[in-house]
């Protein structure tokens, strides 16, 4: 697994070696077990243990459900504490007829975002420069997002100040979206 550069916004960092409970709410069986599968493997690369408890358990930290119409999102970090307990921290759109190439990307990139990793294009060691109407149109066409949540969620890049440990931008992490040529600018690949 290509993990990037995993900058992590270090106010959202579980502690080295906590182990994380989660559970898994609704779709199959055999699909909650590839989602563990997939995100065991960041237990390879981070300091961290994951606890897959009972789909009716109560007293997890990660709520995943895999609900239709809401996208893949995942709360960043510690920040699924601040979540009342009812509701998901983490939702993953899929299902039995997914490809397994598709769960695998999508969960080893949500559970980055559960562990406090960001957007690898936020890095400040990203030099992309953007053709920013195009990302918005493209966003607002496809997701129906607004300016605010495609800045947010795609064209912002953290400060240096913002993010103590980085590396150099790369582009076959599994934190960075798929970059359609026509929202860079002229020049950038």
């Amino acid at each position: 697994m290509d993990v990037g550069n995993r900058e992590a916004n270090m106010e959202y960092r579980w502690k080295a070696g906590q182990t994380i409970k989660i559970r898994l709410m609704g779709r199959s069986r055999h699909l909650r077990r590839k989602v563990i599968r997939f995100a065991r493997q960041w237990e390879k690369y981070a300091n961290i243990r994951f606890n897959f408890l009972g789909n009716n358990s109560i007293r997890a930290e990660v709520r995943v459900t895999f609900t239709e119409g809401k996208g893949n999102y995942s709360y960043l970090g510690t920040s699924a504490l601040d979540i009342p307990e009812n509701e998901p921290t983490m939702n993953l759109e899929l299902d039995d007829f997914s490809s397994t190439d598709y769960v695998r990307r999508v969960v080893l990139y949500e559970f980055g975002h559960l562990l406090g990793c960001i957007y690898e294009y936020s890095s400040p060691a990203s030099g992309i420069s953007w053709n920013v109407p195009a990302v918005y149109q493209y966003y607002k066409t496809n997701f129906g997002w607004d300016e605010t949540k495609t800045y947010q969620s795609v064209i912002y890049k953290y400060d240096k100040s913002m993010i103590s440990q980085f590396t150099e931008f790369d582009p076959k992490s599994i934190m960075v979206y798929y970059i359609d040529e026509s929202h860079l600018l002229p020049g950038e690949d």
